[in-house]
Protein backbone atom coordinates (compact mmCIF):
# COMPACT_ATOMS: atom_id res chain seq x y z
CA UNK A 1 0.00 0.00 0.00
CA UNK A 2 1.22 3.44 -0.72
CA UNK A 3 0.62 6.42 1.16
CA UNK A 4 0.04 9.55 -0.91
CA UNK A 5 0.65 13.32 0.28
CA UNK A 6 -3.10 13.53 1.04
CA UNK A 7 -3.19 10.65 3.69
CA UNK A 8 -2.94 11.24 7.59
CA UNK A 9 -1.90 8.48 9.25
CA UNK A 10 -1.40 7.72 12.80
CA UNK A 11 0.12 4.46 14.04
CA UNK A 12 -0.67 3.98 17.95
CA UNK A 13 1.69 0.80 18.70
CA UNK A 14 4.33 -0.91 17.28
CA UNK A 15 5.40 -4.40 18.62
CA UNK A 16 8.85 -5.95 16.99
CA UNK A 17 9.67 -9.08 17.87
CA UNK A 18 11.81 -12.15 16.84
CA UNK A 19 9.28 -14.73 14.98
CA UNK A 20 9.67 -18.40 15.84
CA UNK A 21 8.21 -19.84 13.21
CA UNK A 22 8.86 -18.37 10.23
CA UNK A 23 11.45 -20.85 8.90
CA UNK A 24 9.18 -22.09 5.40
CA UNK A 25 8.70 -18.86 4.55
CA UNK A 26 12.34 -17.35 5.21
CA UNK A 27 14.46 -20.16 4.57
CA UNK A 28 16.67 -19.42 8.02
CA UNK A 29 17.51 -15.46 7.41
CA UNK A 30 17.66 -13.35 10.41
CA UNK A 31 13.39 -12.33 10.69
CA UNK A 32 11.73 -9.87 12.35
CA UNK A 33 7.90 -9.67 12.99
CA UNK A 34 6.61 -5.83 13.50
CA UNK A 35 2.74 -5.80 14.36
CA UNK A 36 1.37 -2.25 13.83
CA UNK A 37 -2.25 -0.96 14.43
CA UNK A 38 -3.73 2.40 13.88
CA UNK A 39 -5.85 4.60 12.15
CA UNK A 40 -5.42 6.41 8.75
CA UNK A 41 -7.70 9.01 7.17
CA UNK A 42 -7.42 9.76 3.12
CA UNK A 43 -8.64 12.80 1.39
CA UNK A 44 -12.54 13.45 1.48
CA UNK A 45 -12.52 10.01 3.69
CA UNK A 46 -13.43 9.20 7.05
CA UNK A 47 -11.09 8.12 9.30
CA UNK A 48 -10.42 4.07 9.63
CA UNK A 49 -8.73 1.64 11.89
CA UNK A 50 -5.97 -0.92 10.60
CA UNK A 51 -3.89 -3.59 11.61
CA UNK A 52 -1.02 -4.78 9.57
CA UNK A 53 1.79 -7.26 10.56
CA UNK A 54 5.14 -7.80 7.88
CA UNK A 55 7.86 -9.75 8.22
CA UNK A 56 11.16 -8.33 7.41
CA UNK A 57 14.33 -10.32 6.46
CA UNK A 58 18.11 -9.67 6.69
CA UNK A 59 19.79 -9.93 3.48
CA UNK A 60 23.20 -9.88 2.45
CA UNK A 61 24.63 -6.08 0.89
CA UNK A 62 26.50 -6.50 -2.24
CA UNK A 63 28.22 -2.93 -1.31
CA UNK A 64 28.45 -2.80 2.54
CA UNK A 65 28.79 -5.54 5.72
CA UNK A 66 25.63 -3.89 7.14
CA UNK A 67 22.43 -5.99 5.88
CA UNK A 68 19.70 -5.28 3.61
CA UNK A 69 16.29 -5.80 5.29
CA UNK A 70 13.25 -6.74 2.83
CA UNK A 71 9.82 -7.08 3.08
CA UNK A 72 9.37 -10.83 2.79
CA UNK A 73 5.10 -10.61 3.66
CA UNK A 74 3.05 -7.74 4.05
CA UNK A 75 -0.65 -8.42 5.62
CA UNK A 76 -2.85 -5.29 5.86
CA UNK A 77 -6.52 -4.74 6.93
CA UNK A 78 -8.52 -2.28 8.04
CA UNK A 79 -11.13 -3.12 11.14
CA UNK A 80 -14.69 -1.95 10.61
CA UNK A 81 -17.29 -2.59 12.80
CA UNK A 82 -20.69 -2.16 12.60
CA UNK A 83 -23.17 -0.04 14.50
Amino acid sequence: MTWGTNAAFSANTTFPSLCSHTEQATQGQTTLLVVKAGQVKFDRQKQRYFNQNFLLTAQASPTSDQPVWKIASDCFCFQDWSS
